[in-house]
């Protein structure tokens, strides 16, 4: 079980994925064709004016939208045939994948 905090410090909203391959629409990134929570239970917890939100997924999180100042954890028990296998995370707010907001993402 991992703990995942995202902050956005920055001033733009951004869109978190974490999949494989990427898919293109009308010749831009626009996310993965495989994503990593799929079948993967995670826990999203949000604290809005100070009080906890939380949000419990049956494996069914796509993407993680941040508005500038949001701040999120995730938790998540990976399954021990993940182990070894690196995902790519990626923002696809527009022109962002591109800018290279994009990184490996390794479950050891």
């Amino acid at each position: 079980t991992v703990g995942i905090h995202i902050v956005n410090k920055g001033r733009a909203e951004h869109e978190i994925m974490l999949g494989h391959d990427v898919m293109m629409k009308d010749n831009q990134p626009h996310g993965y064709a495989a994503n990593l929570f799929e079948n993967v239970p995670v826990d999203v917890f949000v604290y809005p004016s100070k009080k906890k939100v939380e949000i419990e997924t049956a494996g069914q999180l796509e993407e993680v939208e941040l508005e500038p100042g949001a701040d999120i954890w995730l938790r998540v028990t990976f399954p021990e045939s993940l182990r070894g296998t690196t995902w790519d995370l990626g923002c696809f707010a527009p022109g962002h994948y591109e800018m290279g907001m994009k990184a490996q993402f390794i479950i050891e």
